[in-house]
């Protein structure tokens, strides 16, 4: 786990990276996590996540485009696209 950006926050933003990366198209792995954690995100945490995970493709983009890495720009990208299909 990556600590540069360690700091008090909600715990829903721990599993941003998660939503963003190894859960697309791995709804097991997903449902595998929430069993473990002893509940799912309520309401509020939900659309939380969407904005946090909004935030995360932000700066995934803006980092990795002066960088050259096509990789975190292409998940920024795709995560901005998911988040283009309204919230259920």
């Amino acid at each position: 786990m990556d600590l540069e950006r360690a700091r008090p926050h909600a715990a829903v933003a721990d599993v941003v990276l998660l939503a963003c990366g190894p859960w697309v198209g791995r709804p097991d792995l997903e449902q595998a996590f929430w069993d473990g954690y002893g509940r799912g995100l309520t309401g509020e945490e939900e659309r939380a996540l969407r904005c946090l995970s909004a935030l995360d493709a932000a700066s995934a983009i803006s980092w990795g485009v002066p960088n050259g890495d096509h990789e975190i720009v292409e998940r920024g990208r795709a995560t901005l696209a998911r988040l283009e299909v309204p919230a259920a």
